[in-house]
């Protein structure tokens, strides 16, 4: 698979582990989210990128105010 931003096929898989903290004052006392996922990286331009699994979404759509995702359970 090519890379989304340079096309260069050196990218590789890493395990990784993410804290989303929430944005603004009025989410102060809402809990991150902690997000373990292989974090796919181009080695030659850096572009990054993960899928967020559907709990771990649920939990982000819930702390901004938003629904569920659809695929969420």
């Amino acid at each position: 698979m090519a890379c989304k931003k340079c096309g260069s096929a050196a990218q590789q898989s890493f395990p990784s582990d993410h804290t989303v903290n929430f944005p603004g004052i009025a989410r102060l006392k809402v809990s991150p989210v902690y997000i373990s996922q292989d974090l796919l990286v181009c080695l030659d331009c850096g572009f990054s990128e993960m899928a967020i699994p559907s709990a771990e979404l649920d939990q982000l759509n819930r702390g901004m105010g938003g629904p569920p995702s659809k695929s969420g359970k």
